[in-house]
């Protein structure tokens, strides 16, 4: 794993992480954000694109996942069973 970019100073803060490998199956790699919030800023983000295609990849081609605590959301209904 390799942290190669982070926040400008005054943005909101992040990591920009890549990783690879190599297994018997196949070799992977790929590429996440950590921040501290849950969002980040416009300004962040295009630091993060500019990250990204920076080290060749697409941006685009990323997936925003649902970073949170789900506890106060109200539980799924049953639908019969």
């Amino acid at each position: 794993w390799y942290i190669i970019g982070e926040n400008d100073l005054g943005q909101a803060e992040f990591k920009f992480i890549y990783y690879n490998g190599k297994t018997r199956q196949n070799t992977y790699d790929g590429a996440f954000v950590y921040s501290r919030s849950r969002e980040l800023t416009p300004d962040a983000m295009q630091k993060v694109y500019q990250i990204a295609s920076d080290a060749g990849m697409n941006p685009d081609q990323f997936f925003k996942i649902r970073n949170g605590c789900f506890r106060d959301e109200a539980p799924a209904k049953d639908i019969g069973t």
